[in-house]
């Protein structure tokens, strides 16, 4: 089997894949990277890493995630290892979703105010 090199620098396209299904889990749930962060240990700097990809997430920690998320660890990997070659347009279409489930939020609170108010 032929080694596969990879570009200093550049995510692979597993740890891309992994990142973006932690940042969409997360978002799902509406915690920010900060209570994330929080619940496992870390600063939100490394969450954020780690939702880009740019850091590879061990497997202990994947595994903290999974419990503090509430999903089985075999949710952060592709069910086709084909999907890995759309990576990072799924990482992408995930912070997409992100910022819509942002404001989302923020107009149900102004509601709610609105509403509380009246």
């Amino acid at each position: 089997m032929e080694a596969i090199r990879k570009t200093k620098g550049t995510p692979d396209e597993v740890d891309v894949y992994v990142g973006a299904r932690l940042r969409a889990r997360r978002a799902e749930l509406g915690l920010s990277q900060e209570k994330l962060a929080e619940k496992v240990g870390l600063t939100f700097q490394q969450v954020q890493k780690y939702e880009r990809g740019s850091n590879r997430v061990a497997a202990g920690r994947l595994y903290q995630f999974a419990q503090v998320l509430g999903t089985p660890i075999t949710y952060f990997f592709p069910d086709d290892p084909q999907q890995l070659e759309h990576a990072p347009s799924f990482a992408k279409q995930v912070q997409a979703y992100e910022r819509g489930f942002s404001r989302i939020n923020k107009l149900a609170a102004q509601i709610s105010q609105i509403a509380g108010g009246v």
